[in-house]
């Protein structure tokens, strides 16, 4: 496992290729890892761990680039920022489809003939910050995002966008966010389309899902289709109902549809939850409802019936002791906690234990040739 950026030292995010192992032995080695983070949570030894499931190429497997810009506008860096907010270029992340680091040639190419001025940091000057790119598994739809520091730049990124498409026809979106806020924050509120605003679509196994470019989905789309068809599998046969809390784009919900009379997806992304609807029509799956809503506020006012299954996905801070309350006092039979945040994950597991036992914890490589994990719980009711 060999990465130019890597040995160079411009580049330390894959933190496991420093230990120069093969791919059978980095993997066995990320298997390992998992099980030591278990044994530090100091668990219940009843728990079955699972092994961990990662894809098939670790390279080439990421649909996802978020990538900064910075260094004078004649000659930019786009790629990572250091710990003195200097420039590390890193256009051919061998992680990153093929496609994606194409499209981020062309991006560096016509940030100077555009007079795209790469933000800095410390001066807190110019005005492009970063760009990000998503593409589905088929690499035949991508999206592109520039994130700025205001609308300055609007005509330019318009006429930049138009040359782009002429050599990437495969972008379905181009944008600019807009983030005024000096502080690294990765994205603002406000998405400014300087394109059609077309769906790109994710065949996932049997179901198609829709997102947009302002839309969340997971980097590592094979890790993907294998965790909501491991979480489908969890939810058992003759459950009536279920609530999947941080649905996201909703594919817990769309992979485990066949199996419940009722779903209700809750998120707080609008345009999340607009692709959700999108995909459960596109899949005829008519026993799902979405929420655009925040899911402290969906379940102080929930009165439906109470849910066989809940699932939870939440951002990498976890849970707030009122939401595992909430969920608490739903009784359901099983949670099913979803985290890519191991340290979050473990806490927020502790406040289940009065009620609920762990099962089952199941890792998957949703960030490979790191030491991170995405984490699948199973607590049934006690």
């Amino acid at each position: 496992m060999l990465c130019e950026y890597f040995s160079s030292g411009f580049c330390r995010s894959c933190n496991l290729l420093g230990l120069g192992l093969d791919d059978a032995a980095l993997r066995a080695h990320k298997a390992e890892l998992f099980l030591e983070m278990v044994g530090e949570a100091g668990l219940d030894d009843s728990v079955c761990v699972e092994p961990l499931y990662s894809p098939l190429s670790l390279f080439d497997s990421r649909a996802k680039a978020r990538l900064s810009v910075s260094g004078p506008v004649e000659s930019p860096v786009v790629g990572l920022l250091d710990k003195n907010f200097h420039g590390i270029e890193l256009q051919s992340c061998p992680l990153h489809f093929r496609e994606i680091n194409e499209i981020v040639a062309s991006v560096s190419a016509i940030i100077s003939k555009y007079s795209l001025v790469p933000y800095d940091v410390v001066s807190r000057t110019g005005e492009l910050k970063s760009i990000i790119i998503n593409s589905n598994t088929a690499r035949d739809s991508q999206t592109l995002r520039f994130v700025v520091r205001s609308t300055k730049l609007l005509e330019q990124l318009r006429s930049a966008g138009e040359e782009i498409l002429v050599s990437h026809p495969t972008l379905k979106s181009i944008s600019a966010n807009i983030q005024p806020i000096p502080h690294q924050i990765p994205e603002g509120p406000e998405e400014i389309l300087l394109t059609d605003d077309q769906l790109v679509w994710e065949k996932l196994g049997d179901i198609e899902m829709a997102f947009k470019s302002r839309s969340f989905s997971q980097v590592t789309p094979a890790t993907m289709l294998e965790l909501y068809r491991y979480v489908a599998s969890l939810v058992p046969d003759g459950a009536r109902g279920m609530l999947d809390l941080y649905c996201g784009l909703g594919g817990f919900s769309l992979f485990a549809s066949s199996k419940l009379n009722w779903i209700a997806g809750v998120e707080i992304s609008e345009v999340s939850i607009e692709c959700a609807e999108i995909s459960a029509k596109r899949n005829n799956f008519k026993n799902i409802e979405f929420h655009s809503q925040g899911v402290e506020d969906y379940l102080d006012n929930y009165s439906k019936a109470s849910p066989d299954v809940v699932i939870i996905n939440p951002p990498r801070r976890g849970l707030s002791e009122s939401i595992i309350s909430q969920i608490v006092g739903l009784c359901s039979d099983r949670v099913i906690y979803s985290s890519c945040n191991t340290e979050t994950l473990f806490r927020d597991l502790g406040s289940f234990v009065d009620k609920y036992k762990l099962k089952i914890l199941k890792p998957f490589d949703m960030f490979p040739l790191t030491s991170h994990f995405e984490v699948v719980a199973l607590l049934t009711r006690k």
